[in-house]
């Protein structure tokens, strides 16, 4: 009977919360993101359970994570993202991932972006994955880019429907899925890359959600 209770007890507590350097986020708190855009902020969502961004215009924003956690590669990186409230026809729902990004306190977070709105500042390095229902925007790669990358891929999602991306990463190449299936893979160099963050895009003000993150070290 004791022991019994002793593994009831022990499941009530069990923490499934990944360990040896794997993470896993689903609660944001105010300040944990950075709202970068070169349009109109017509929605953004900072805080709770699930955090989201749109803009009123045909311009471009991520919200990204302002923190940098350790990059051990092999690794997995996990997304849990939706889009809605297309206000252009298309929907242009985008993930970032910027490697090597600044501290928290660093003056780069008050100019992320050119003038122009383009390029991100200094150069920085990320991989984008812009999974549009326009065709023309379904994009991926590495990139200095705030939307734009070489790669092409043909995945796009339903509106209003959960999809849980994994992006692999071994410090050659990056390897996206959608719902288990693998969907593109390009070439990644991250040699010279020791921290990462991560971002959601609203491209052309299409409402973009995030419900969880994480990272998982490993094949």
């Amino acid at each position: 009977m004791r022991i019994a209770v002793a593994c009831l007890l022990a499941l009530l507590t069990f923490d499934a919360t990944p360990k040896g350097g794997s993470l896993r986020e689903t609660r944001w708190k105010r300040g944990d993101f950075a709202a970068i855009t070169n349009d109109t902020i017509d929605r953004a969502v900072e805080e709770g359970e699930t955090v989201g961004i749109r803009i009123d215009g045909r311009g471009e924003s991520c919200l990204l994570r302002r923190r940098a956690y350790p990059l051990r590669l092999p690794c997995r990186i996990h997304f849990r993202v939706r889009w809605s409230e297309a206000q252009h026809g298309a929907a242009y729902p985008s993930l970032h991932l910027m490697f090597n990004p600044p501290a928290s306190d660093h003056n780069w977070w008050k100019a992320p972006i050119t003038p122009a709105g383009g390029q991100w500042t200094d150069l920085r390095q990320t991989f984008l994955f812009h999974f549009s229902t326009d065709a023309a925007w379904q994009v991926f790669g590495m990139t200095d880019r705030f939307e734009s990358a070489f790669g092409r891929h043909s995945y796009t999602a339903a509106e209003k429907t959960w999809v849980n991306f994994e992006i692999k990463l071994d410090g050659k190449t990056a390897t996206v899925s959608a719902g288990g299936k693998e969907v593109g893979s390009c070439k990644a160099d991250l040699r010279g890359c020791t921290t990462f963050t991560y971002g959601i895009g609203d491209q052309t003000s299409t409402f973009v959600e995030l419900d969880e993150f994480a990272c998982f070290e490993g094949r």
